[in-house]
């Protein structure tokens, strides 16, 4: 019997949760839980969705499949400590993110809008007590930021590094977690949101940026519903843009071109600065010395069969330690320079990454169709 390929592995393992999460979906849209009350009902499809799905059962094939102790599956998955600057920097990029993707989702809502959808979304509960706060920043931010991130960022793009590209493990990864929400609304923004955290991830060798960025996001998201419901600050927020907008189009326009102008070159500047980089030319030369390293590391290891990740793992580089020799190598004309090896897939390899791609087209889609409906 033909071995399984590593992309069969944690393509399979993201399926089977794909398929679980469809399934629980369903289960509560059917009313099984018609005796219980809309806000617990809520409460626990969170905490199956995210603790369960994309968190135990994951992490639990994943140990099965590659026979690795869960301390040493953690490190495998991207789970590296980052600074206490990092840390903050990465708020700060979760904010930026946060307003690059009320531009993203505000044109792409405009578009299908304009094809005459409309969302069916069920209004909020109308308890914006504290403790209602608190328990959406736990179901809405918290723990998608730290399961969410961990299915997508950990399990399945870290897990294709050893199959595919790291450019294209980022693409796929971003694309599934677009098409995990299963709604038209959210699948674009959700996608280009994952493009970004999962690059932040990719060069900072941790999966801990892509929680930061990804919680601060949804946070802001949550908090400024409460705010404008109790009046804390920043709770007239989106109020201050439509007035804006609908008394001055024309100015808006140009002001929103700015402002998005500023945001990316901000969002660049705190990408460089997360990891100790001025340029984006020191980056690429950055990559070509790790890579010069794996290789010198394998020629003086001849007996030692590892492949080129598990020895980036063990070199355990600081990129801050490899910064003083840049000035003496020289670059390439590339942004990113691939040090991962890559697998030689057949269609059997491909089959669940297909299945997984078709049943979430299949569910955005049908979502746009009964918004037109």
């Amino acid at each position: 019997m033909q071995k399984s390929s590593n992309f069969f592995k944690i393509t399979f393992i993201y399926f089977v949760s794909l398929v679980l999460f469809v399934g629980i979906r369903i289960f509560f849209s059917l009313g099984f839980l018609s005796g219980v009350t809309e806000s617990v009902q809520d409460i626990l499809s969170t905490l199956i969705i995210q603790v369960v799905i994309m968190l135990l059962v994951p992490f639990a094939l994943y140990m099965l499949f590659y026979k690795k102790k869960p301390k040493e599956s953690l490190k495998k998955l991207g789970f590296k400590k980052i600074t206490g600057k990092a840390v903050l920097i990465c708020f700060l990029i979760g904010i930026i993110a946060f307003l690059l993707n009320i531009v993203v989702s505000s044109i792409f809502n405009g578009l299908i809008n304009s094809l005459g959808f409309e969302s069916n979304s069920s209004s909020t509960t109308g308890d914006y007590s504290i403790w209602s706060f608190l328990l959406n920043v736990l179901c809405v931010a918290v723990l998608p930021g730290f399961c969410e991130e961990f299915l997508h960022r950990g399990v399945l793009m870290r897990g294709m590094f050893n199959s595919i590209s790291v450019k294209h493990a980022l693409i796929l990864s971003s694309i599934c977690f677009g098409l995990m929400h299963l709604n038209i609304v959210q699948v674009f923004y959700a996608a280009i949101l994952g493009l970004l955290i999962g690059f932040v991830s990719i060069i900072g060798k941790s999966i801990w940026p892509a929680i930061i960025i990804h919680f601060t996001n949804n946070f802001i998201n949550v908090y400024l519903s409460f705010a404008s419901a109790n009046g804390w600050p920043l709770g007239n927020f989106y109020d201050i843009i439509n007035s804006f907008i609908s008394q001055n189009f024309f100015i808006s326009i140009i002001v929103i071109i700015l402002v998005i102008c500023l945001l990316i070159f901000a969002l660049l500047k705190l990408v460089m600065q997360l990891f100790g980089i001025s340029s984006f030319e020191n980056f690429t030369k950055m990559m070509r010395i790790i890579k010069n390293s794996v290789n010198e590391y394998k020629q003086d290891n001849p007996d030692n069969n590892i492949s080129d990740i598990e020895v980036v793992n063990e070199l355990e580089y600081d990129i801050l330690d490899v910064l003083p020799e840049i000035r003496d190598r020289g670059t390439e004309n590339m942004f990113f320079q691939d040090i991962y090896p890559k697998e030689k897939l057949i269609f059997r390899d491909k089959i669940f990454i297909i299945a997984t791609i078709f049943l979430g087209v299949f569910i955005t889609i049908s979502t746009f169709i009964w918004g037109i409906l």
